[in-house]
């Protein structure tokens, strides 16, 4: 009753959608909470953010490689640490605005965001 009752915004329209039986029982409520917010049930949500994402002008190449590989952890959780690697880093070369240096950095054949973000520190 105590989760139920200090539940505000689309957390409380969670409440509002289940059975009043359902509002009662801690594991039913905390299991509807978990398929509406957790991560899990998010991972599309999360890939078309990483497949949308641009660099903002404001953003530095570090900020906007923090961003890919948080994201990319979020939108794959299941992925090996080796195709989560290869994800970041091809992602963040999309996000680039500049063309010229996604090329130049593509032909530089980096193996790591790291490479990645390294590079287009130099070429920026």
């Amino acid at each position: 009753m105590f989760l139920a009752s200090i539940l505000r915004g689309s957390a409380q329209a969670v409440l509002a959608d289940l059975e009043s039986s359902e509002r009662r029982k801690y594991l039913d409520l905390s299991n509807a909470l978990s398929r509406r917010f957790g991560s899990e049930n998010q991972t599309e949500l999360f890939r078309v953010q990483l497949k949308n994402l641009t660099r903002r002008r404001d953003q530095t190449l570090p900020e906007l490689a923090q961003v890919v590989k948080r994201l990319s952890r979020r939108a794959y959780p299941k992925a090996s640490t080796e195709l989560i690697e290869t994800l970041s880093r091809d992602h963040f070369i999309d996000a680039l605005t500049d063309s010229d240096i996604r090329l130049r950095i593509q032909q530089s054949h980096p193996k790591t965001l790291e490479e990645v973000t390294r590079l287009a520190v130099e070429f920026f």
